[in-house]
């Protein structure tokens, strides 16, 4: 069965990007530096081979870094320490990702520049965008010793999240912005310094203790407890400077989505107009109608990879925070990369309530299937208005549901792409990584 519809496939090829950057270090260092680069590039050079060096360089960064800490921090589990990863680790975690990121931006120039630029270019790079946050959150998360805990899976969460409703935006917006402080620019700059700090400040540099200045602690404290009714302190006096770091991520996280969600509110009402009450009410309808059936279900995918972390055994995180991570990673993945082609096909629904449902049914019913396994094991309630079902899963179920959860989101994703693949290259005309014809209507690769 076709994924591109023949409305879609006339879509694509009538396809022009629109999009910008308003980040100064973008406007005035990423940019210009990329653009000289370009220069000096053949023009026989495919713009979809420097996309794949550059995410070969980011994946070289992940599969050094998993060498020394396949769990994400140190193999003893204590505190990390340059003997169990050498400061040449954190160098070139640093190097690998400004590199990447040049990468990253020569693609387009490149495209532009010898007219070669396609949409399947343009899924091409996001795609592989896509796969390097998964990598990229995991190298960062073991710098800075996170290790596999809660933060290490809210990082990924906060991060992916970003991806998902910057893509989300553009499908109902029609063009991606990125905003004046954002992750791929000024993101990706900030994780580098933090991998360069482990040399020059220590590991334990992360692991100190950052004390909260007490006017800023009793404020938070007031207005947490005048919006909650929280009586006791929220806010501790100390934290580590990691967890510092996490929460001003967070922070950043929840404005740029606020900003996302404002976009899209603005674009839905200038299509519709604002002359009367009925298209106010339309205007409303479908800025619902946007949060239900695309964010609604991306942050359910979220509850669910929460849900598995506190109720399966201590130690199946624990033990496995790269498969889990990747797991969700290549659901997350799926999700993005149909929102991204819906958008390149001018397509009302992308499913995402498909990808939601999907893994939860398999999560459900590996659950309660493994109820006879070990009734000694860890419980999970499932409550419905007339009925409490209390399941139990052991350990050895749990890495069984984990491995079956990976095997069919990579199995799904890759089997996506493959489509995708197919069917972009037969109705654009155009090889991907040998000179060919392509259009020349497309402003981005």
């Amino acid at each position: 069965m076709a994924l591109i519809s023949e409305s879609g496939a006339k879509a694509l090829r009538a396809y022009q990007y629109r999009g910008n950057d308003l980040s100064l270090m973008y406007k005035y260092v990423c940019s210009p530096l990329a653009q000289r680069l370009v220069d000096f590039l053949p023009r026989n050079v495919m713009p979809n081979t420097i996309t794949l060096i550059g995410t070969s360089i980011a994946f070289s960064t992940y599969f050094t870094m998993a060498w020394h800490r396949p769990l994400v921090e140190n193999m003893e589990g204590g505190k990390a320490s340059s003997e169990d990863c050498p400061n040449w680790v954190f160098a070139w975690m640093g190097i690998g990702l400004l590199i990447y990121q040049t990468l990253d931006n020569m693609d387009g120039k490149q495209a532009r520049r010898t007219g070669r630029s396609s949409p399947l270019g343009l899924l091409f790079d996001h795609g592989c965008d896509a796969l390097n946050t998964v990598a990229g959150v995991l190298n960062i998360c073991s710098a800075i010793n996170f290790g596999a805990s809660w933060e290490t899976l809210l990082s990924y969460g906060m991060v992916s999240t970003m991806f998902y409703c910057a893509t989300w935006e553009e499908f109902h917006c029609g063009e991606m912005t990125l905003p004046i402080i954002n992750g791929p620019t000024d993101g990706l700059i900030i994780n580098a310094m933090q991998f360069w700090s482990v040399i020059f400040l220590g590991q334990e540099f992360w692991d100190s203790d950052v004390a909260l200045p007490g006017m800023i602690r009793d404020g938070a404290n007031a207005a947490i407890g005048a919006v909650t009714g929280i009586s006791e302190p929220v806010i501790e006096p100390t934290y580590k400077m990691r967890v510092v770091g996490a929460r001003m991520m967070l922070l950043g996280v929840i404005l740029t989505v606020v900003g996302n969600i404002q976009n899209v509110y603005q674009a839905s009402g200038a299509r519709r107009g604002k002359k009367n009450s009925k298209s106010n009410d339309d205007h409303s309808f479908a800025m619902s109608s946007a949060i239900v059936h695309g964010l609604v279900p991306w942050f359910g995918l979220v509850g669910l990879s929460w849900w598995l972390y506190f109720n399966t055994s201590d130690g199946l995180f624990e033990q496995h925070p790269r498969l889990f991570i990747w797991t969700f990673g290549f659901m997350f993945s799926r999700i993005v990369t149909r929102a991204m082609i819906a958008h390149l096909c001018n397509e009302k629904l992308y499913a995402p309530w498909k990808e939601f449902i999907i893994p939860t049914l398999a999560v459900a019913a590996h659950v309660i299937g493994s109820g006879i396994v070990d009734p000694e094991s860890t419980t999970a309630a499932f409550t419905l208005p007339t009925l409490t079902l209390t399941v139990s899963l052991s350990e050895l179920s749990e890495w069984y549901l984990l491995v079956e959860l990976f095997v069919i989101a990579s199995g799904r994703y890759v089997y996506l792409i493959y489509q995708l693949f197919t069917e972009m290259r037969i109705i654009l005309d155009i090889n991907a990584f040998s000179p060919g014809r392509y259009s020349q209507h497309a402003k981005e690769s």
